[in-house]
Parts: C-alpha cells; sequence; structure tokens
C-alpha cells in the first residue's frame, strides 16, 4: 500500500473562556456609548454576557468558566473599562490558574430600575499580554403579577353605611412575592375635610400585606365608608416585592346624607290629648300649622277622645331636603318594648299579626294584648309607605276610628326614614 506523509501544527490558545453564545451585539442600538464613552458599533470581538432579572432589588449572579489549556500557569484580572456601573460586580477581580485546571468567574447584577443597563471590563492576562473586553449587559423582566381589574366604582353610598368589593391580585410566576397596599388620595394628603383626608378615611383594604403564592392568587377586600358628604376618588398602590412599580387601583365613590324632615300638623284646642313631647313645641300651635319632630326623640301624636264610628284624623308630612330620594315606612309597636309590625293602609279592622307587646308575647293573646290589637286594629295610616323625591313632600294622613271601646295608650307609630333615622309618635286617644 502507498504511504502518504502528513505533516501539521496545532496552536493551543492560552486561555479559554467558556461564555454563553448571544445575538446582542446584532440587536444593540448603535446609539449606545462605547468603551470610551462615544456612541457607534462596537468591536465584533467583544464577547457579551447577558444577564436578566426578574424584576428589581434582588442580586442576580451570572457564572462562566475559564480554563488554561497551556503548560504554564497564567495570573488574570478584570477591570472595568469607561464609567463604572453601580448595577454590576464582578465577583472573581483576579487569580491564577493552573495548567489544565478551570475556574469560576462570575459577575453580580442588581437593579434599582427597569432600564437596561450595560457595563465594560477587560480580561488580561499579563504575563502574555493578552486581553478580551467583555460587554455585561442587565435587562430586568417585570414580575408577572397584576390586579384582575384596574378600577372599582361604588356609586353612590349613604354616610354611614358601607360596601365592599374583592380584587384577585394574581401571581402568574413561580416564585411568591411579598405585597404592601397603601391608600389615599391621587395627590398629597390634605387637612381634615379635605378630598386627601376624606378619600384617606373612607377606603380600606383587606389584607394590607401579605404573600401571594407561586401561580396562586390572593383576595383582596376594598371596602368603601364614607364619613363625609361628597365625592371620594382614591388611589390604592399595590407595592409587590421586586416590581419596578406599584400595582394601581382607583377606588371611586360618593358619599351622600339625607336631609329629611318629618312634621305633624298641630291641633290645638286639646288640652288633655293636644300635642306634646320633647320633639315639639309645647301646648301644639295654630291649626294647620306644622311642628317639626326630632329623630330619635319621643313625641306624642293626640287623636282626641271621639264616639265609636266616628273618625279622627291627623296629618303627618315627610319632606325631602336633601339632593337624593329616599323611602319612608310606618310601623306600629305595640308598647315601650314591643316589635314593629306593618301599619295597615287605609283598612280598619285588620290587627297587627306581627306586633308584639312589652313582654314579647303576639298581641291578642293576653287580655291586654287583645285590647292593644283592638286599638291598632282603629289606626290607619295613608299611604304608610314611599318614596320622597328631592325637594319633595309627602302628606300622610292617620286616621282613628274605633269600633269598640279603645284606648291608643299603648301603641307607638314610627316614621323610619331611608332605614336609618326613626321618629316616634306615642299614640293617644279614646273610642
Amino acid at each position: 500500500w502507498p504511504v502518504v506523509r502528513l505533516e501539521g501544527r496545532a496552536l493551543r490558545p492560552v486561555a479559554h473562556l467558556d461564555t454563553p453564545a448571544s445575538t446582542y451585539l446584532q440587536e444593540r442600538d448603535a446609539s449606545l456609548p462605547g468603551p470610551d464613552g462615544q456612541p457607534g458599533p462596537l468591536d465584533p470581538a467583544t464577547r457579551v454576557l447577558e444577564i436578566e432579572s426578574l424584576g428589581v432589588g434582588v442580586r442576580n449572579t451570572a457564572r462562566f468558566l475559564a480554563y488554561n489549556p497551556s503548560a504554564q500557569p497564567w495570573d488574570f484580572a478584570w477591570e472595568p473599562v469607561g464609567a463604572r456601573h453601580p448595577a454590576f460586580r464582578c465577583g472573581v477581580q483576579s487569580g491564577t490558574l493552573l495548567p489544565g485546571r478551570r475556574a469560576e468567574m462570575a459577575f453580580e447584577f442588581a437593579p434599582t430600575d427597569a432600564a437596561r443597563a450595560e457595563s465594560f471590563w477587560r480580561f488580561t492576562i499579563p504575563s502574555h499580554r493578552l486581553s478580551q473586553t467583555f460587554l455585561v449587559t442587565g435587562s430586568v423582566r417585570d414580575p408577572l403579577v397584576s390586579l384582575d381589574r384596574p378600577a372599582i366604582d361604588f356609586r353612590r353610598l349613604l354616610v354611614g353605611a358601607h360596601s365592599t368589593s374583592t380584587v384577585q391580585l394574581t401571581n402568574a410566576e413561580s416564585v411568591p412575592f411579598a405585597f404592601t397596599v397603601e391608600g389615599g388620595a391621587d395627590g398629597p394628603e390634605g387637612a381634615p375635610g379635605s378630598d386627601a383626608s376624606r378619600a384617606s378615611s373612607a377606603v380600606r383594604v383587606s389584607p394590607s400585606s401579605g404573600t401571594v403564592p407561586a401561580r396562586g392568587s390572593i383576595p383582596l377586600e376594598v371596602t368603601f365608608a364614607p364619613r363625609a358628604e361628597g365625592a371620594v376618588n382614591a388611589v390604592l398602590r399595590c407595592s409587590v416585592r421586586r416590581k419596578p412599580l406599584p400595582l394601581r387601583l382607583n377606588v371611586k365613590g360618593e358619599g351622600f346624607v339625607i336631609s329629611d324632615a318629618v312634621m305633624v300638623e298641630a291641633a290645638p284646642g286639646l288640652d288633655e290629648f293636644g300635642f306634646a313631647g320633647a320633639g315639639a313645641a309645647e301646648g301644639g300651635g295654630e291649626a294647620g300649622a306644622l311642628i317639626e319632630l326630632s329623630a330619635g326623640e319621643p313625641s306624642s301624636l293626640a287623636m282626641g277622645a271621639i264616639e265609636v264610628g266616628d273618625t279622627a284624623t291627623r296629618r303627618v308630612v315627610v319632606a325631602n331636603r336633601g339632593s337624593v330620594p329616599f323611602e319612608y315606612r310606618f310601623e306600629l309597636r305595640g308598647g315601650a318594648a314591643g316589635r314593629a309590625g306593618v301599619v295597615p293602609d287605609g283598612n280598619h279592622g285588620r290587627s297587627l299579626a306581627s306586633a308584639t307587646d312589652a313582654d314579647g308575647m303576639t298581641l291578642g293573646s293576653t287580655r291586654a294584648g287583645r285590647r292593644a290589637a283592638a286599638a291598632a286594629a282603629a289606626v290607619a295610616v295613608s299611604p304608610s309607605s314611599g318614596r320622597v323625591a328631592p325637594g319633595g313632600e309627602q302628606s300622610v294622613v292617620v286616621t282613628f276610628a274605633p269600633r269598640d271601646d279603645v284606648a291608643l295608650g299603648a301603641l307607638r307609630l314610627d316614621c323610619v326614614v331611608a332605614g336609618t333615622r326613626t321618629y316616634s309618635l306615642s299614640l293617644s286617644g279614646e273610642g
């Protein structure tokens, strides 16, 4: 067989740096400054080390290996080139690599904002007068933590009442994140009574801090409880660890108050049975004059002494002096501690099946109860419930039409406005 002699020459590198492949140089914006501080394309021989951070405020480390394939040991050093970026740090700044051995190199990236950052470094082997320029670049990926909606509108709510809505804080990442929620007006805190103060006191969230689990969610209950009249526009800021910016939840609502008045038509000339009480002028007033009652304070309503079969009426006026409509209803109570029953609306002879006396017994189950039930059957209110528009009035007629000998002294008539304010009238009258 013929013999062919082959000769060749192999070059052994002094060092091998095993960095991951990168296309960043081809994609990089040429207007960015290079290692000399001037914009323009970089040397194609520049090595690139890319580091991605999941959010900000966290330290990320990129590692790669350096080999010494030569037969001699050599010393190495890393030195920054140009302006040093505070987000980067070289983990192994210098050292000695023995023949045939390898060493781990490390760079740290700890971003404080979401902007892409760059830092230039030079790897040198002084004994061989060799150097290699590195570009270490860092990017930030915003954690996938979000609220399921950007805003809540509670609309109009009565001052003193409250309404709650639930928002989900969702985490699509594989790691948990701590969060805190702070709320207030969209602007600086103000003095008491200002928009900022009103928003801060009217909106609450629970829980206000915690941890949203990996690939999970946590419900946030937002409560609107207006303490004063007026519009509220609050912004809840949910700060999630590592997210560059807080999540924002806009909360709107308006507090309103009921401005009502309940008045009774005066009936002068009734000495023993005249209108009097803590909520009215003593001794009544001119015939047809309206006497305003006070909520929560007992007053009396005299129907007079009439013959069985006759009828006596008194007029009660429910007025709306506010800017929102409200509803009212009249309830009859069978004694000082009795529960409320529905007042017959212009229909005599029908007793209050749900009314009870002071001892908690149903009216009609005792002799006193039967007397109270008979008295209740003689009282009618028309209309016994309704809705009053802003600036409007509703005249309500209370009628006493006894069919037997009865006395109204054990009954109390309550006018409940908007479910929150109660005007009480102790009834008196005989038939």
